[in-house]
């Protein structure tokens, strides 16, 4: 294998990749797998969120408890051993500041301090909007000037107490912050909001990831129905491979593909038949009308030569389905050899050039170098003329028909027919210029265009059908319906394509042959 080819090679691949890529993105199995993964995130985390309230209550009325406990310790130690017990015990619990620390005042009754690590009688307010009280609850809330170097906004810090009022008046107040719920809850906060960037991380990678599989899984079976679409019949979609979900796809689409394909063999060899059982009787009786008109009066003859004519005429036409079905089946005699497309197409002008000058009508060459393909002359000759002899039948007289043979594939307007060995599902490369290198290199392209009555888009593809015409040409043009039929098989065995466009006035059929070896046609 070349440089060339290796490379091209290589390009396919991480265009092939990098489309897909794309695909999934855009497809909506990636966003049905991501709007699934967001919702069971949304559903876990209010789940969190409701676990995390009955915990911060719990932790909350856990504090509390604490708090009322150390009081009745306190209390209790006055009450067995005096005052002074008392005094002592909270002179010596003195600890740096801390969540988890508790705070004393013990003072008479007109608040004048006595003992404790809070040096005043603080000055009470309303409870926190996110704590619950009711008519019986004795805590009090109130600040101190003391700075927490975590919180930044350098607030004083805000305890709650359980005040006791003793039987001489005096009064206990055991203390604690309430910054151990903000940091309880700004700890919950902030790790929610790290777990759910990571989890909505992990949910677009893994939304990605199946989206990713279903779509490959899925441009495979794409890619075997374009070959299929591209007229290769006998195209089936592989289930070795195929993964459960689409392996009754792929097994029904086949089962569609063989009864379709056997409709079409069954209509074909109708159609190909009866072609075949009336040629014989045709010809006959072409030559009794023959005999007849030598025979026969002055009189009579003019009607015959009418029935002569229209004879002729359903001959060609049996003629042109069964050379059709030969191509088609593969059973026309083909003969492979090296030809000169510049030759060919200056014998076809030669023929119908008599034809256009009687219409007033010119016919314009366009020829660069020498080009050479591989493929029967004959087939090759009657494609060509096909086309000309068309263009000439729609074209209004004093027009103009231009012919042009250049190297490349000149891919303008809609692609009817796509056989070519290197399609763009084998072979592409991102780098421009090594592509048009490849193309220049590889194919070659004859244009026909005239300027007759055109044809709309829809039609572009329907013309090659079999005995399909306009219904505008019907009524105003003698045919068949079969000529571009035998264009598109003898294109298809050639391994070529064809464009067909309609611009502003006429019809333009461009045909693609690729310049390869007489030994890699096949």
């Amino acid at each position: 294998m070349s440089s060339l080819s290796q490379y091209n090679n290589k390009m396919a691949k991480k265009h092939r990749l990098y489309r897909l890529c794309l695909r999934a993105v855009s497809s909506h199995a990636f966003r049905y797998y991501l709007s699934f993964s967001i919702f069971s995130l949304l559903v876990w985390f209010a789940i969190i969120v409701v676990l995390f309230k009955f915990a911060e209550a719990n932790n909350r009325n856990n504090v509390f408890k604490n708090v009322d406990e150390e009081a009745e310790l306190l209390i209790t130690l006055e009450k067995e051993q005096g005052e002074q017990a008392l005094v002592d015990a909270i002179s010596s619990l003195r600890y740096p500041y801390s969540l988890y620390s508790y705070y004393y005042i013990y003072a008479d009754a007109e608040h004048n301090y006595i003992a404790g690590e809070i040096e005043s009688w603080p000055t009470f307010k309303d409870a926190p909007k996110d704590t619950k009280t009711n008519e019986n609850d004795d805590r009090y809330y109130f600040d101190l000037p003391i700075t927490l170097s975590f919180d930044p906004l350098n607030r004083p810090t805000e305890f709650f107490a359980k005040k006791y009022t003793f039987a001489n008046g005096n009064q206990l107040m055991v203390a604690h912050s309430t910054y151990i719920f903000w940091v309880y809850t700004q700890s919950f906060r902030t790790g929610m909001k790290i777990a759910l960037m990571i989890a909505s991380l992990i949910a677009v990678v893994l939304a990605f990831t199946l989206a990713f599989m279903t779509q490959r899984e899925f441009d495979s079976l794409n890619l075997s129905i374009r070959r299929i679409m591209a007229g290769d019949l006998n195209e089936r979609i592989s289930t070795d491979t195929a993964k459960v979900e689409s392996k009754e796809l792929a097994e029904n689409l086949n089962g569609m593909l063989d009864k379709i394909y056997l409709l079409m063999e069954d209509v074909r060899r109708v159609s190909d038949n009866i072609a075949h059982d009336l040629n014989t009787p045709l010809a006959r009786l072409r030559n009794n009308i023959q005999h007849l008109i030598q025979e026969s009066p002055e009189g009579q003859k003019e009607q015959l030569n009418a029935l002569l004519l229209e004879c002729n005429d359903l001959l060609k036409t049996f003629n042109a389905l069964l050379l059709v079905a030969k191509i088609e089946s593969g059973g026309a005699s083909i003969e492979k050899q090296t030809l000169d497309l510049n030759a060919i197409l200056q014998d076809v002008i030669e023929l119908y050039e008599p034809l256009a000058e009687s219409k007033n009508i010119e016919i314009e060459t366009a020829f660069s170098s020498d080009h050479r393909v591989v493929g029967d002359r004959n087939l090759l000759f009657q494609v060509i003329a096909n086309i000309l002899d068309n263009s000439i039948k729609y074209s209004s007289d004093s027009n103009k028909i231009s012919i042009t043979l250049q190297p490349g594939i000149a891919s303008e307007g809609t692609c009817a027919l796509d056989a070519l060995k290197n399609s763009n599902s084998e072979h592409f490369t991102l780098d421009i210029g090594e592509q048009q290198k490849h193309d220049l290199m590889h194919y070659i392209s004859i244009r026909i265009r005239d300027k007759g009555m055109g044809l709309p888009a829809s039609s572009h593809k329907k013309i090659f059908q079999r005995f399909y015409r306009e219904e505008k040409s019907r009524s105003q043009k003698p045919g068949n319906g079969l000529g571009l039929s035998m264009v598109m098989a003898v294109m298809q065995i050639h391994q070529g394509a064809i464009y067909v466009n309609s611009p502003q006035r006429g019809l333009s059929i461009t045909l693609v042959l690729p310049t390869t070896d007489l030994k890699d046609l096949t």
